[in-house]
């Protein structure tokens, strides 16, 4: 006897939004709940979705730092007013025959640590989701040893992403990083201040 197979569908979460652009960043489709999430009016037309819809800076810069087939996979955090989000970008590729071309997608995940102000410093300096637990493990004071302990990985493999993280924010040392935290703490809650 075969086994019954049943078709499950998954609810997508309110919080999850889908964005569908071409290689160019043009917008080609956005749904109900990333128009929310990134601010737009209920019932945007296209024309004006064409016009005057942006993707986060944070997202812009990524995906226009990288190569379309090294897209796949990035993950990027940012903030819309006091509001944290997470966006995974994928390359679609149409199938032979298909009447498109390549596309950008775009899902948007509330964040529920959105107020943590490392999650804002990893969207500034475009780290990597590694670098962002190096740094919250420095940031707190722990040694590489024991970053390298919490995060199962070698103290040098700590090191290399200590270097990454360094060079990404334009800093010589770990007090530089320090500094920079701090700086970006201040700054990222001035940016999510209520008004």
């Amino acid at each position: 006897m075969q086994p019954r197979l049943r078709h499950q569908t998954r609810t997508p979460s309110s919080s999850d939004g889908l964005v569908l652009t071409d290689l160019s960043l043009k917008p080609l489709a956005v749904d109900q709940a990333a128009s929310k999430m990134l601010g737009m009016q209920q019932g945007t037309s296209k024309e004006e979705l064409e016009t005057s819809f942006v993707l986060p800076e944070e997202v812009m810069r990524t995906v226009r730092a990288r190569k379309p087939n090294d897209l796949s996979g990035v993950k990027v955090h940012f903030y819309v007013g006091k509001a944290g989000y997470s966006c995974r970008v994928s390359l679609l590729q149409p199938v032979a025959g298909a009447p498109f071309q390549p596309l950008l997608a775009f899902h948007i995940h509330e964040d529920a640590n959105g107020l943590d102000p490392m999650g804002y410093i990893a969207a500034q300096y475009d780290l990597t989701d590694r670098e962002h637990q190096v740094l919250k493990g420095i940031a707190v004071g722990l040694t590489c040893k024991e970053v390298a302990e919490q995060m199962s990985i070698s103290p040098n493999t700590v090191k290399a992403f200590l270097r990454l993280i360094m060079i990404k924010m334009g800093v010589t040392g770990r007090a530089g990083i320090i500094s920079k935290v701090l700086e970006c703490s201040q700054r990222g809650s001035d940016v999510r201040a209520p008004n």
